[in-house]
């Protein structure tokens, strides 16, 4: 489930982070699961521009974890504005 929300002259879709994370952690022991005391998770932020003829931009927001396990990198959300956020 998103939600959104204006932020910084832009709108913002955030997809979530842990329900990506669940999918992977999901196929792993619930013995392994009780064990983890911490994670630790890697998160980037590049712009693009959409279109040349406009200021638009779409900065997607990706996140991954890096320990104890490491996961592919998931959409966690977007920021969509005609400026940086």
């Amino acid at each position: 489930m998103s939600e959104s929300f204006e932020v910084d002259g832009g709108v913002c879709y955030h997809f979530g982070f842990v329900s990506s994370c669940l999918q992977y952690v999901g196929r792993t022991s619930s013995v392994v699961l009780a064990e983890i005391e911490s994670v630790s998770v890697q998160l980037n932020i590049d712009g693009l521009p959409l279109l040349k003829s406009t200021n638009a931009q779409l900065w997607p927001i990706l996140g991954r974890l890096i320990e104890p396990f490491e996961t592919t990198p998931s959409v966690v959300g977007l920021f969509s504005g005609n400026k940086k956020p």
